[in-house]
């Protein structure tokens, strides 16, 4: 009886308890707002997730990923009771669970977090975390990375966050995110400040010495965001080189939010950051080994009195590294030098290479006299020594490339006249010291040590003028243990030689070889003939249609004048007829052409032999000529080689590789003759036994100044494959705006413009062509309807649009292509079921002019000179056709 009573009473207060719990439930749920808890709206029926909401994000698996993997080091902020609200159905499901016994009668509550980690750009590594108080990282300079950041808001308004980069950081990011993404979703409209939009000062990029980088990206989200993970691409600066061993408050990351009735609350965490892998002030040498231009005393020889002096072979090298940058690599320098020491009565002619945008300038040099103090980098005081001068060549406040190589060649010239340095002098010229100092945000700096071994001293010994011309080989030999030196007679067996492609067979102009020519010797030559015989063996295969002359064309740096050239005479070749005919020409261009002789384009007349007469060839100077500038004219870059182009005229073929008296070779000799001298009779090239008939029989005249008083020959040899050339698609994307192009994921693009087609000029194996069609593909099936945009690059087709009334740039042509659309194939649906194909033709286009101006690109001769005179050429440069603008 007493077992029954207290089962009865415990089964009537389980009752009670029942009927209590739901009383309160459900008297609680009609008090509360109808509007779900920050936690319950991320699992509402919209199916939100953890980086916004589903029915905006349309998020992708990655990001998921992503954002599941930085969840693993949150921070547990959120209480055990939120974590249980946290995993509770939907708002608008019936609740099925109840308070715990002992919560207070509340809403739930959202824990405000804000976390920052840096991972790698695979996200395989992380390398720490913002922390608060900050922490304290480490990173190897120009370290790119990604911030990725987990911020969770409470109930509130104004809610953002500002992630703030100091000088010595670089944003890797235009901020154009992704539309498609589920934070992004969450931004307010315009709630993206850039850096650069920044209104408060402190927070707009740091500029120094020009460069902009770094500032604060302020992202605004919405009232209703409650948990937002992303990405930020960054990094410490890695398009120039700070110089920062620390970065203080690298970066800061700050949560703000206001609730209601409440001020406005940031929550901050950040990081400092120690830099490795700095670049030393290291790289301090010569710019190449110059043991082969040594003599037996392992100096270098100048002729006495020589006007041009140590010339300009010699460069020197003074900058960072080896390790950890690059010799183009811009350093922000506070101040940079360099200190050099010469004899004092040397005469110092400048420097042979242009200042250029980098290293030190010209105008900035400093020359100190014997007894003079100059403070070095070490803060030691140096005295000039009697009987010297120092040079000090200086760079301030710049964001600068120190002297590497790169750009231009350092190379300082001084020459030592005969009265104080005679024959058999020996000069030196020495580095003294390297300064570096990199730019501080907090205004203390010191210069960069090194070792002072590495500083390095030249030796010139003056010697007996003498002349040693040379053709078809090197000023200097390859090595220093090279014994057969010096050689004056060379020969060089070029590249095989195209045909052409289908369309322009015979017409397009190929380098069929190139000579060299220079004077090796300590003084300036005899006065000279230079003789240039095209095809000696009459193989008839190809016809030469321009030369780059050898001469000297315009006064060099070094003060060497250009040369004087006269009796010039051409002897052409018509390659129908067979018959020659000479022309003298007055004052040749160096860039001599058929046409510019005849003052007309001709298809069939080419050079068979030029001949003409010079004063003389410096001593220690190579002749040289001018590369093409970007327009397709003479340039001002000098190139060693002298160039000569022509046509294919046959299918015949000449096997690479194969050259000597084999009659059937395309040769071509170069040979340079003392005007007005009888010349000892030669047999073959490279000869040195002589016999002068003066009883003594053979003898060895290998010996340097051998060209005082014997011939010198070069001969060129030119293979042909006998095939055209089908060059099919070229490179892609080689310009464009944009590198690679970038687009946002869910914009409309217009105006966009990108090249398909760019095939270049190497010399023998790339011209002109035409096609038929280009294909154009949307892999995600996007309206891909555009106009074509024809553009003539560098003037390469500079009759395009004669009428000018469109700017040079860009061009929408009434000549538009037939595009439509074709079937994608199987493949291309396997990987992309909602691809469109389009089909530009451009068939219909067939008289010469359309075919010019819509179908034909590439070069069809190498010089834009020629390329006036040639109907439908196109230079050397660069023919572009832009699809499409839509």
């Amino acid at each position: 009886m007493t077992t029954t009573r207290r089962l009865l009473a415990a089964f009537l207060a389980i009752l009670l308890v029942a009927q209590l719990t739901l009383f309160v439930d459900s008297s609680w749920a009609r008090e509360q707002p109808t509007t779900s808890s920050p936690v319950e709206e991320q699992v509402s029926s919209q199916g939100g997730s953890n980086v916004g909401k589903e029915s905006d994000a349309n998020t992708s698996a990655d990001t998921e990923k992503a954002t599941q993997d930085s969840s693993k080091g949150r921070s547990n902020a959120a209480s055990e009771g939120d974590a249980t609200n946290a995993a509770a159905p939907a708002a608008d499901s019936p609740a099925t669970t109840s308070a715990p016994k002992d919560a207070p009668l509340r809403a739930p509550v959202t824990q405000p977090v804000i976390e920052g980690t840096l991972v790698s750009k695979d996200g395989k590594t992380t390398y720490g975390a913002l922390s608060d108080p900050k922490a304290s990282l480490s990173l190897p300079k120009g370290r790119k990375f990604n911030l990725r950041v987990h911020a969770v808001f409470p109930s509130a308004t104004d809610k953002s966050i500002e992630i703030a980069l100091p000088y010595g950081m670089q944003w890797d990011t235009y901020f154009d995110f992704d539309k498609t993404l589920g934070w992004v979703g969450e931004l307010q409209a315009n709630g993206v400040v850039k850096p650069h939009q920044q209104t408060d000062p402190a927070k707009k990029p740091s500029v120094v010495y020009g460069r902009s980088s770094a500032g604060t990206l302020t992202l605004r989200f919405q009232d209703t965001t409650q948990e937002v993970t992303f990405d930020l691409p960054m990094g410490l600066a890695f398009s120039f080189n700070p110089g920062l061993a620390n970065i203080a408050d690298a970066i800061t990351l700050t949560q703000a939010y206001t609730k209601a009735g409440e001020a406005p609350t940031t929550q901050k965490v950040g990081t400092d950051l120690s830099v490795t892998h700095l670049p030393k002030l290291g790289d301090i040498r010569f710019a190449k080994n110059y043991s082969n231009l040594l003599n037996a005393n392992g100096n270098v020889e100048i002729g006495a009195d020589d006007p041009q002096g140590t010339g300009h072979d010699i460069a020197w090298i003074a900058g960072l590294g080896p390790q950890y940058t690059t010799s183009y690599e811009a350093q922000m320098l506070e101040d940079y030098y360099l200190a050099m020491l010469a004899p004092e009565k040397a005469e110092y002619l400048g420097r042979y290479s242009p200042d250029g945008n980098n290293g030190v300038k010209e105008k900035n040099l400093k020359v100190y006299g014997p007894g003079e103090q100059f403070t070095l980098s070490t803060g030691t005081t140096y005295t000039v020594p009697a009987g010297k001068k120092l040079y000090v060549w200086r760079r301030t406040n710049a964001a600068t490339i120190p002297i590497s190589g790169y750009e231009t060649a350092f190379n300082p010239m001084w020459r030592f006249p005969v009265a104080d340095f005679p024959v058999g002098s020996v000069v030196e010229i020495s580095q003294i010291d390297v300064g570096a100092k990199f730019y501080s945000p907090s205004g203390t700096s010191a210069y960069l040590p090194y070792d002072a071994s590495k500083l390095k001293t030249r030796r010139y010994e003056i010697a007996k003028p003498k002349e040693d011309v040379y053709v078809n080989t090197t000023m200097y030999k390859q090595n220093a243990n090279d014994k057969d030196w010096p050689l004056w007679e060379g020969y060089i067996a070029d590249d095989e030689v195209y045909l052409g492609a289908p369309g322009y067979e015979h017409t397009q102009n190929r380098t069929l070889g190139y000579f060299t020519l220079g004077n090796r010797g300590t003084g300036n030559s005899k006065p000279k003939t230079i003789i240039i015989d095209y095809d000696v063996n009459d193989t008839k295969i190809a016809g030469v249609t321009d030369q780059a002359l050898p001469f000297i064309s315009k006064a060099k740096p070094d003060g060497t004048q250009p040369t004087q050239v006269s009796d010039f005479t051409v002897t052409f070749w018509n390659s129908k007829t067979g018959k020659t005919f000479t022309r003298t020409v007055d004052n040749p261009k160096q860039r001599f052409i058929v046409d510019d002789v005849l003052g007309k384009h001709t298809e069939d007349i080419y050079i068979k032999h030029i001949e003409y007469k010079i004063n003389t060839i410096p001593a220690k100077t190579k002749f040289t000529c001018y590369e093409n500038n970007q327009t397709g004219f003479e340039g001002t870059t000098e190139q060693a080689s002298f160039y000569f182009r022509g046509r294919v005229l046959t299918n015949e073929v000449r096997e690479k590789g194969k050259w000597g008296d084999d009659p059937t070779l395309f040769k071509t000799r170069i040979r340079i003759e003392n005007t007005g001298e009888e010349e000892p009779t030669w047999h073959h090239r490279n000869q040195n036994k002589w016999d002068f008939n003066d009883g003594k029989g053979e003898v060895l005249l290998k010996y340097p100044g051998r060209s005082y008083d014997h011939v010198t020959i070069g001969d060129t040899f030119t293979a042909f494959t006998g095939k055209s050339f089908i060059q099919g698609h070229g490179p892609v994307f080689s310009y464009h705006g944009g590198n690679p192009m970038v687009f946002t994921v869910g914009d409309t693009i217009n105006n966009s413009t990108f090249d398909y087609f760019d095939p270049r000029w190497d010399g023998s194996a790339q011209g002109q062509q035409t096609y038929k069609a280009i294909y154009y593909v949307s892999p995600l099936g996007d309206d891909l309807s555009f106009q074509m945009t024809y553009r003539s690059v560098y003037g390469s087709k500079e009759d395009w649009n004669k009428d000018g009334a469109v700017d040079e740039r860009g061009r929408v042509s009434p000549k538009q292509p037939n595009v439509y659309e074709v079937p994608a194939s199987d493949a291309l649906k396997a990987t992309y079921p909602n691809a469109k194909v389009y089909k530009l033709d451009f068939s219909g286009f067939t008289s010469k002019q359309d075919i010019y101006d819509t179908r034909a690109t590439g070069p069809l001769v190498a010089w834009r000179e020629e390329s006036k005179l040639t109907p439908y050429a196109i230079s050397g440069r660069i023919g572009h056709i832009l699809p499409p603008s839509k």
